[in-house]
């Protein structure tokens, strides 16, 4: 580091320090998260099977718009939608069908966007509920 302003080896040095500490913070955070993420998942798994049941027995049932009220949460049987992703494989697809310019290559832009696919999803919107308080004259 010969011609180096001493200014920036110590502030280099510091920098190099500090991430080393961030680095070692991150790996103890990461070992002790470890049984907590394996809990987490399992919860997570449990609720997706659960999730599943209770939206076929809401939509069997008409209650795919209703709020239900359980403890101090509404859930609500709902639609989400989630458009496929835009692969290499798609935009080559897609930028073929239309001739190779900068106005086309907008036009083209638009055409792909317009036309991913859109798939829906039901799932289950869990809300707290708002609770009214009332003034005492």
């Amino acid at each position: 580091m010969s011609g180096i302003n001493e200014k920036f080896k110590t502030a280099l040095k510091e920098w190099n320090s500090l991430n080393d500490d961030i680095e070692e913070m991150q790996n103890i955070m990461k070992n002790k998260m470890k049984p907590y993420q394996n809990k987490i998942q399992l919860l997570k798994d449990k609720s997706q099977k659960l999730e599943t049941t209770l939206v076929n027995y809401m939509e069997h049932n008409g209650l795919n718009n209703k709020k239900i009220t359980i403890d101090d949460k509404t859930v609500e049987c709902q639609t989400s939608k989630k458009s496929a992703p835009l692969s290499k494989d798609y935009i080559h697809k897609k930028l073929e069908e239309i001739l190779n310019d900068r106005e086309k290559a907008v036009r083209t832009v638009d055409y792909i966007y317009d036309n991913r696919e859109v798939t829906n999803k039901v799932i289950l919107k869990r809300k707290n509920v708002k609770k009214i308080v009332t003034k005492k004259i």
